[in-house]
């Protein structure tokens, strides 16, 4: 097999960013144009920008053609591959790659996500990590012949595709949820959720009190100590602060905000999760539970801050959840037990498919 440089059997097309002050390089733009932000292991649709042929041709821009194979320079999603499905044009962050007649597109795609680690491995910096064109250029890559490219690409497409088809299948089955919770309490007057259950904001106790020897009590933090459905206890403090108890819907409410989980035994809460503890008679945990978990995107929304998105107390206690009979509340709680049911057995065969992959680029690329 023949190992050559990325500047040997391909075009290195650079990014540019026209100046965003002078308006006449964006507005009314048309040409198609991307950020580092956009390149996240798969295929590239839509643009993030558009501008004007006046602001390409005032930038160190070029147009990259559809299939390009791009790479992000810099950032938090530095290292990150693309391929291209549209024409378009780049900021500075990236780096476009057009092979020749030696190499497939998707084949160079495909290679270079299987050394993503070593490309991340070789980014400089601190807490900005830059790659440079010059490493780009320099990067030795094994290219076959073109009947065996074609073979990888075959077998590793299929695998891709049955995972986005599971993907879909998982997918649907939430938004299922979503509408059957809309449907099923259309009706039903909106309380906030103070009404129905009992809040309490975690404090983080002092970092001193921290440990992984199980001395004191359990102490999650934030989402870290999710587990799918339960939380997973890995840290302990034996000078608790705030407290939730087993079984109280745990949700995050910095960065990000609205993921629940159900606590899986006393505990102490950091600053980044609050305990909702439903009020006797008139909800229960497992329907805030799927409640909250059905509108996590709307919480979501409700984030503010620059450094990190979080909610206020305020935004908690006037969280908006429909006041139902709890015979309804069990009938949704039931159907969200089969849905995830089903959501179990897809995600079963979803990680066999990804280890499967994970096989093939291995054997192909290792």
């Amino acid at each position: 097999m023949e190992y050559l440089k990325v500047k040997d059997f391909a075009d290195v097309i650079t990014g540019g960013t026209p100046s965003t002050t002078v308006a006449e390089y964006w507005e009314n733009g048309t040409i198609p144009w991307i950020q580092s932000g956009s390149c996240k292991d798969g295929i590239i649709n839509n643009a993030d920008k558009y501008i004007t042929e006046k602001g390409l041709n005032n930038s160190s821009a070029k147009i990259m053609p559809k299939d390009t194979v791009v790479i992000a320079l810099t950032g938090a999603t530095a290292g990150k591959i693309g391929i291209l499905n549209i024409e378009t044009s780049a900021n500075q962050s990236v780096t476009g790659i057009l092979p020749n007649d030696k190499c497939r597109p998707m084949y160079l795609f495909n290679y270079l996500i299987s050394i993503r680690n070593k490309i991340l491995s070789d980014c400089y910096g601190g807490a900005q990590k830059h790659i440079s064109q010059g490493y780009v250029k320099e990067m030795l890559i094994p290219v076959p012949e073109l009947s065996l490219q074609d073979k990888i690409i075959s077998r590793i497409s299929k695998i891709s595709n049955m995972i986005k088809i599971k993907n879909k299948q998982l997918k649907r089955l939430d938004e299922l949820v979503k509408s059957q919770f809309v449907e099923m309490f259309k009706n039903c007057e909106i309380v906030k959720l103070h009404e129905i259950a009992d809040i309490t904001m975690g404090q983080s106790p002092s970092s001193s009190s921290y440990n992984n020897s199980g001395d004191g009590i359990p102490f999650f933090q934030g989402k870290a100590d999710y587990g799918d459905k339960f939380t997973i206890a890995r840290h302990w403090t034996n000078q608790p602060t705030k407290l939730a108890y087993k079984n109280d819907v745990l949700m995050s409410v910095r960065a990000p905000v609205g993921p629940v989980n159900i606590s899986s035994c006393d505990c102490c809460i950091g600053r980044g999760l609050c305990a909702i503890t439903s009020k006797l008679g008139l909800t229960n945990n497992e329907f805030l539970y799927n409640a909250l978990n059905t509108i996590q995107d709307d919480l979501s929304s409700k984030g503010t801050g620059s450094t990190f998105k979080a909610i206020t107390k305020d935004d908690v206690y006037n969280i908006d959840l429909p006041l139902a009979p709890i015979e309804l509340q069990n009938k949704f709680a039931e159907f969200v037990k089969q849905i995830d049911k089903q959501k179990f057995e897809f995600e079963k065969q979803l990680k066999k498919l990804e280890e499967l992959q994970a096989s093939l680029m291995q054997e192909y690329f290792g």
